[in-house]
C-alpha cells in the first residue's frame, strides 16, 4: 500500500503527461539534428563522376550512333562539403530550407518517443522493487 501512495503522490506532482514529455523530447532532438541530416542527404544524392554508379553502369552502356561517351558521364559534384551544402541551402531558402520535408519525421518521432517513454514509465513502475520504510 505504501508504494501505491508514493506513486499516486508522484503522479499528482506531474503537471504534464508522460507521453507529451516523451514526444516533445524527441521532436527537440530532431529539430537540432535535421539540418545535419539534410546536408547528408544532399551530399549522398549528388552525382559523383567516376563513382560506383558510373563504374557499374559503364559496361552496360550501349553505343548509339551519333552519341558521345562524354554524355554518359556524370557532372561534377555541386557541393564539395556538407558545410557548403548547408550554406547554400540557408542562403537560397533561409532556415526553412534546412527543414524542408521534415513534418513526417517529426510526427513519427513524436509518436514513437511518446510511446517509448510511456512504456518505460509503466514498466519501471510495475517492475520496481518495493521500498522498505
Amino acid at each position: 500500500m505504501h508504494g501505491k501512495r508514493l506513486r499516486d503522490s508522484a503522479d499528482a506532482l506531474r503537471p504534464v503527461p508522460t507521453w507529451a514529455i516523451g514526444g516533445c523530447s524527441g521532436v527537440a532532438f530532431y529539430l537540432i539534428t535535421l539540418p545535419i541530416d539534410r546536408a547528408k542527404t544532399i551530399m549522398m544524392t549528388q552525382p559523383l563522376p567516376g563513382g560506383a554508379a558510373s563504374a557499374v553502369a559503364a559496361p552496360l552502356l550501349v553505343p548509339v550512333a551519333g552519341a558521345s561517351v562524354a554524355a554518359a558521364t556524370a557532372p561534377p559534384p555541386r557541393f564539395e562539403s556538407a558545410a557548403a551544402a548547408l550554406r547554400e541551402v540557408a542562403e537560397r531558402d533561409g532556415w526553412r530550407g534546412l527543414y524542408r520535408g521534415c513534418a513526417p519525421t517529426l510526427l513519427r518521432t513524436f509518436v514513437g518517443q511518446a510511446v517509448a517513454l510511456t512504456a518505460y514509465d509503466w514498466a519501471s513502475a510495475r517492475l520496481a522493487f518495493p521500498q522498505e520504510a
